[in-house]
């Protein structure tokens, strides 16, 4: 059975500065700069930005092939009209 972090990052009477300031760091996620964000903006502001950016992103690329075959289209509507 493995000893609980705190124990762990103590060997030999010495502290392993990395793995102290990861466990200190990390929150209810895992990871420091997520967590950080978190505190900071609020569950419901993470959450709508990632929505939003979904959506936009999703948009983005509708629009992306569309146009493609928009351009495709009118290429070789012009390209019949050549004698």
């Amino acid at each position: 059975m493995r000893s609980p972090p705190e124990e762990r990052i103590r060997r030999n009477g010495r502290t392993n500065l990395r793995s102290f300031c990861y466990l200190r760091a990390a929150g209810p996620t895992g990871h420091p700069c997520f967590d950080a964000s978190l505190r900071i903006l609020g569950r419901r502001t993470i959450i709508t930005f990632g929505l939003v950016t979904f959506l936009v992103s999703a948009l983005l690329a509708t629009v992306n092939i569309t146009s493609r075959y928009a351009l495709k289209r009118y290429m070789d509507d012009q390209l019949s009209r050549i004698p």
